[in-house]
């Protein structure tokens, strides 16, 4: 049997005392204790059970659990530790498989980045300086797009083929050869001589293959034709000038609050 003693201050007189068998010296030592207190200061005993295995009284019917040989205190309660029991099965190469399947990659597609758009030069408004016509320019003009990645065409009449029409027939002639100059169509009739209109075809290219077009010209005569085609004279005509042989891009063609040539070129504006 253990005992404990625990001294409580309070102004009440009451002692609790309880247990299943005590022995004489157990009540003398309590008694000598309580003679020694003052009148406010009580010594209060309390019963610490013996929740030993050795009696053979019948069993409760609390569901709490009991530890042998341990003695707790009234109004204490036992926590038994949780245990948790663990899965050690091995994932079968099935179910493995199943779980990727069900994780499927994003349907959304990433989106594109804006390509560069096709260059169609007016010719005839390019390569001409003082009513000459050199192919040379020509071919400088199209070598300064293509060194930037576009692909590009250059719209010429087709009477500029005769050699008194331009200031390099063989150089001419090689670039058509290439497929590099697109002929506007002429017709040569006796009494009379026709020029397709070149300024409609460089429109219809640039309309048919979304592209931009190289030209000092305003095309004003034309801004009513289509839709279309007033869309490309006011937001897709470049400008150029030439100095010492070399060919320079106006930099912001429509004005310094409009989009620039790289912005236009590269697909970034309207």
């Amino acid at each position: 049997m253990t005992i404990n003693i625990e001294s409580v201050p309070t102004s009440a007189s009451t002692q609790n005392q309880a247990g299943k068998s005590a022995s004489s010296d157990d009540m003398a030592t309590a008694s000598s204790l309580n003679k020694a207190t003052t009148p406010s200061s009580i010594e209060l005993v309390s019963e610490v059970i013996d929740l030993s295995d050795d009696s053979d009284d019948q069993p409760t019917s609390s569901s709490r659990p009991v530890l042998p040989n341990v003695c707790i205190p009234l109004g204490y309660d036992i926590v038994m530790p949780r245990t948790t029991k663990y899965s050690c099965r091995k994932q079968s190469p099935t179910a493995k498989n199943e779980t990727k399947s069900k994780v499927k990659p994003s349907s959304i597609p990433a989106p594109e980045s804006p390509k560069k758009r096709m260059v169609v030069i007016d010719g005839n408004n390019v390569a001409t300086i003082r009513k000459v016509f050199s192919a040379k320019r020509l071919e400088i003009c199209l070598n300064y797009f293509k060194t930037l990645g576009h692909e590009v065409v250059a719209v010429v009449p087709q009477y500029r083929l005769n050699r008194s029409q331009s200031t390099d027939q063989m150089l001419l002639q090689k670039l058509y050869r290439q497929e590099e100059i697109t002929l506007a169509p002429s017709k040569k009739l006796p009494g009379q001589f026709s020029n397709a209109y070149d300024d409609r075809l460089i429109l219809a290219i640039a309309e048919k293959f979304d592209g931009v077009i190289v030209s000092n010209d305003y095309f004003r005569d034309l801004l009513d034709a289509s839709p279309a085609w007033r869309h490309l004279i006011l937001n897709r005509v470049l400008t150029f000038s030439w100095c010492r042989n070399e060919f320079f891009l106006t930099p912001d063609p429509y004005g310094q609050d409009r989009p620039s040539n790289d912005q236009i070129l590269n697909g970034y504006s309207a």
